[in-house]
């Protein structure tokens, strides 16, 4: 076990022996302390996608993707799991897009975006 990460991920990708195993592509690009994060991902995508089916009105529907959202945003954010810096980024930027997407529709629900504002928000 190495003190160092950037040891730890140096000595990873020269392991010929390890790099033939196809499972290890799933985890290789994350740092070594996270290699389960592919899996946190898939979580986050079902609970997002299709547990939000078991909530019986839109109010409960929309809190809790909202939970999810925000909460998944702030520990993606804070472990930076990926090895690859713009990786990371991309992620933020693309969880930021999912958060943004809903406040919007909450905003449009709520009729607090109505006529000319609803495009200049939009855009």
């Amino acid at each position: 076990r190495f003190e160092d990460e950037s040891r730890a991920i140096k000595t990873r990708m020269k392991n010929k022996a390890m790099l033939a195993d196809p499972i290890v592509s799933f985890a290789i690009r994350y740092r070594p302390h996270r290699w389960w994060y592919e899996v946190y991902t898939l979580g986050r995508r079902f609970a997002l996608t299709s547990l939000i089916l078991a909530f019986p009105t839109l109010g409960s529907s929309t809190v809790y993707v909202l939970i999810v959202a925000i909460s998944t945003q702030l520990l993606d954010r804070e472990w930076a799991a990926c090895i690859d810096g713009s990786s990371s980024a991309l992620s933020n930027a693309l969880n930021v897009q999912v958060l943004l997407a809903q406040v919007y529709m909450l905003l449009l629900d709520a009729h607090m975006i109505v006529g000319a504002y609803s495009a200049i928000i939009s855009a």
